[in-house]
């Protein structure tokens, strides 16, 4: 898999013109929307992405196609954003198959341009984003290179990885990220197969298609009892997460498990965070009755 690496401004959810951007240069400093605001905004299904470059086109013969043609397909395209605090910069998103345009498309219905489409992408929340790309001007540097001066970084290509020392590494690295965040669809019988990357385990509590076992186990905290009625669900519904009754930390590197619903526990947030600071982690009961009893 190609893989191409963008540098936007900083933001939450990059869905909406009014949201605060941090960085993305003179632009956004002089208070103006950064158009990459809509990049995890789908139309109709579609994610259309933007990033800022030089020039009339991408250079898309870095990423395995000939200089004559207009796109590449199956692309991971990989946004990352300087940390307003920190300066690192951290990947904040990505596009899985996306199709990169040589030229740049309009957005339906918009008057932006933009250069990649998927229709299968992932935003990494703020409190998660902690994988770092380098930049060219490190001290000491990556040894491959890194995000410049501009907002294009070609240097994970197939090509780079097979010709630059320190690329496959660092590629097998990102991917191992990458894969983290997603789960495989579950089949009929509801199940899910999840697995682990060291400092992952709890995120995997909170994301895709496990969440569905929440739906199997009803809107009900098993430790407070705080329920919610089908029609509060839309706004209170993330409220609730699922809790590993069998702790993912206890996996192996890359150890793979089959997970059922009653593998979990549904908890509020509340509860949830609360849980994993006492000695009854795996005992939901047993912190009801020492933290929660009248």
């Amino acid at each position: 898999m190609e893989i191409l690496v963008c540098r936007v401004a900083w933001m939450a959810a990059y869905r909406s013109n009014r949201e605060r951007a941090v960085g993305g240069g003179r632009f956004v400093d002089e208070g103006n929307v950064p158009h990459e605001s809509l990049n995890f905004l789908p139309v109709g299904g579609t994610y259309y992405g933007y990033v800022k470059y030089r020039g009339q086109q991408l250079r898309i013969e870095h990423l395995g196609v000939a200089r004559g043609d207009d796109t590449v397909n199956d692309v991971l395209v990989v946004f990352c954003a300087e940390h307003p605090t920190s300066g690192d910069f951290l990947v904040v998103g990505w596009y899985n198959d996306a199709t990169v345009s040589r030229h740049r498309i309009r957005r339906p219905n918009s008057r932006r341009w933009v250069s990649f489409t998927a229709d299968d992408a992932t935003l990494v929340t703020e409190a998660e984003r902690c994988f770092r790309i380098p930049r060219a001007r490190d001290n000491p540097p990556s040894g491959f290179g890194g995000i410049g001066n501009q907002n294009i970084w070609y240097g994970l290509s197939n090509e780079a990885a097979q010709n630059v020392p320190g690329v496959q590494a660092f590629r097998e690295r990102l991917m191992a990220y990458v894969g983290a965040h997603g789960m495989a669809q579950p089949p009929e019988e509801v199940s899910a197969v999840e697995w682990r990357q060291r400092r992952l385990s709890e995120r995997l509590e909170r994301r895709g298609n496990n969440r569905r076992f929440i739906d199997c186990k009803g809107y009900q905290c098993e430790a407070c009892n705080w329920s919610i009625d089908e029609d509060e669900r839309e706004v209170w519904g993330s409220s609730f997460e699922l809790h590993h009754l069998t702790p993912v930390h206890e996996l192996r590197e890359n150890e793979t498990r089959e997970v059922h619903a009653d593998d979990f526990a549904v908890l509020c947030a509340s509860c949830h965070r609360a849980i994993h600071r006492t000695e009854f982690v795996s005992d939901v009961a047993g912190f009801t009755e020492a933290y929660l009893r009248v």
